[in-house]
């Protein structure tokens, strides 16, 4: 699973989102849900579907000064493909 978002460096009024990408080696696209968290904190959940094609963009909350480390998490509707954990990723908010 690759997880990146949209802007490393920000500021507090702009939108950053974060897309996360599920590949499999099976035929059918991957399916299941993708819980994104930020600083440990669940953001928001959301469904992978067939039409996605293995790939879901979140809108991310907005942030307070500082850095933060945005995570993803998959787990699969089916055995088609395992569940897995991004690497963190991050986005520093300057002001």
């Amino acid at each position: 699973m690759i997880l990146s978002v949209s802007r490393h460096v920000a500021f507090s009024w702009n939108t950053v989102s974060a897309t996360i990408r599920v590949a499999t080696s099976a035929d059918d696209a991957a399916t299941g849900t993708v819980e994104v968290t930020v600083d440990g904190k669940k953001v928001d959940l959301v469904t992978l579907g067939d039409a996605d094609d293995g790939r879901v963009t979140v809108k991310l909350p907005k942030f307070e000064r500082g850095l933060h480390h945005v995570k993803a998490e998959f787990t699969p509707a089916g055995d088609n493909v395992t569940g897995s954990t991004s690497r963190n990723d991050w986005v520093y908010i300057v002001f």
